[in-house]
């Protein structure tokens, strides 16, 4: 998603995922696995000592959660480009967990 449109189309969408029943298993597992895959990237970078140690689950919950309101945010200031955008709330989330 590179626009307001292309991320209204997605909402929009995603009003019909939340609300049919069959839709919603298939929008609660992708869900699930991009928590996982973000969770297996901080575990990752803990391994390789560029994280310190610290919950990475909760950490993966934050991250998707700041993720899905950044794409809200920018959609609603547009200001600069949905991949800056993205890039300066999760530096800020984890500037706490890097290794200096």
């Amino acid at each position: 998603m590179d626009t307001a449109d292309a991320l209204a189309h997605h909402l929009a969408f995603l009003q019909l995922e939340l609300a049919d029943p069959e839709f919603h298993q298939h929008t609660l597992q992708h869900a699930r696995m991009a928590r996982e895959q973000i969770r297996l990237l901080l575990d990752a970078a803990v391994e390789y000592g560029e994280l310190r140690p610290c919950d990475t689950t909760a950490l993966a919950r934050a991250i998707h959660v700041a993720y899905n309101g950044a794409l809200i945010t920018w959609a609603t200031f547009r200001e600069g480009s949905l991949g800056s955008h993205l890039r300066h709330e999760l530096e800020f989330i984890l500037r706490p967990f890097r290794v200096r």
